[in-house]
């Protein structure tokens, strides 16, 4: 009976040291330690939102499979899930109604590492089960909107040259346009591929402007509900810079972070009314070849006169289709879901979510 019980505690002390031995190679060699958040899911306004789908997605190469949860949140707005993570935490958030959150969360910038005095072969990121607050946007009242993604050449550098936005061009004699809803006025130089800058002016006439504001990546809509009053600027600059001098280069690229709210005047059964929309990224401009400058720019247009509700439902009134991935259009849409390769923060797991016919 003795020695029954020696070889059953020398087994589990075995056991224990392969265990050990294990998480001390997780933990040094693949930098995977334990971690766990809380997210507090409210609206746009701070009420608690109950009942709302979360997926918790903790990067992790060696336990991919294992460190993925799934729950929904309590009547306090409330999902708290644990797992092995090499700093990313990705989360995804959705409920009928509401606008998709996604997002990500990076111990490593919150906090250090630090070993449990009562289990020393346990090491947890710090802080601990941080109560992390997540805005999960309501849909409100999404409106059919003039959506189009310019890509157009310069008729003429050095030049102020008008753009239709209802025509989606140039005002003649380079294009369809009609309005000087824009004002472009572009130049640079060109000397090789590696040598080159351009420069672009884009201003408002007749009482227009446009206002920068901060993108909230985040949600499934970015921007705010409704179109500021006041604040617009009636100039934006934008500068492209490629010069290799030395094997040194100066590369200036767009934002990525930020988008534009515009306001114009223009002619509506016979008196002049303003109409608001926005601009869904930054304006860029670059030389196409050696003589040509392209404008690039992506942006929508509420085509109801001094309504300034920037909501769009996905339905593009250019050609009067519907863009099928709206969260706005529920019926006859699921969802389809897989994790894959992406970059949140600085590097691993992100979520890509899309929705097909059923």
């Amino acid at each position: 009976m003795k020695r029954k019980i020696i070889i059953f505690l020398l087994v589990v002390a075995v056991l224990f040291g392969i265990y050990c031995v294990g998480i001390y190679i997780i933990n040094t060699v693949f930098h995977a330690y334990h971690g766990k958040i809380t997210l507090k899911v409210v609206d746009s306004d701070g009420h608690f939102v109950t009942n709302a789908n979360i997926a918790v997605y903790f990067a992790n190469q060696l336990f991919r499979n294992r460190e993925y949860y799934k729950g929904v949140t309590d009547e306090k707005g409330c999902f708290s899930a644990k797992g092995m993570s090499q700093g990313d935490v990705v989360y995804k958030i959705t409920k009928k109604g509401y606008y998709k959150t996604e997002n990500s969360y990076w111990f490593t910038k919150e906090g250090t590492t630090e070993r449990d005095k009562l289990h020393p072969w346990m090491t947890k990121y710090k802080p601990w089960n941080p109560t992390l607050e997540v805005v999960l946007k309501e849909i409100r009242n999404p409106i059919p909107m003039y959506y189009k993604r310019i890509s157009k050449t310069v008729p003429l550098l050095n030049t102020k040259i008008g753009f239709d936005l209802l025509r989606g061009d140039w005002v003649e004699p380079y294009g369809i346009g009609e309005a000087n809803d824009l004002i472009f006025i572009v130049s640079g130089y060109y000397n090789s591929l590696f040598d080159r800058e351009s420069y672009m002016n884009v201003s408002f006439a007749h009482g227009g402007g446009i206002k920068q504001l901060n993108l909230e990546d985040y949600s499934g809509h970015k921007s705010v509900y409704i179109a500021p009053l006041d604040g617009y600027s009636t100039n934006y600059f934008f500068r492209k810079i490629i010069v290799q001098e030395a094997s040194q280069r100066e590369n200036s690229v767009p934002r990525e972070d930020i988008y534009f709210i515009f306001e114009i005047k223009k002619l509506h059964n016979k008196s002049e009314k303003m109409f608001y929309g926005l601009i869904r990224s930054d304006f860029t401009c670059d030389y196409r070849n050696k003589k040509d400058i392209g404008v690039y720019f992506d942006y929508y247009f509420n085509p109801t006169p001094n309504d300034r509700n920037l909501e769009w439902n996905g339905s593009n009134l250019f050609d009067n289709t519907q863009w099928e991935l709206h969260p706005s259009q529920e019926r006859g849409l699921r969802y389809c879901c897989d994790w894959t390769i992406g970059r949140f923060g600085t590097h691993h797991i992100g979520v890509n979510c899309y929705r097909t016919r059923t």
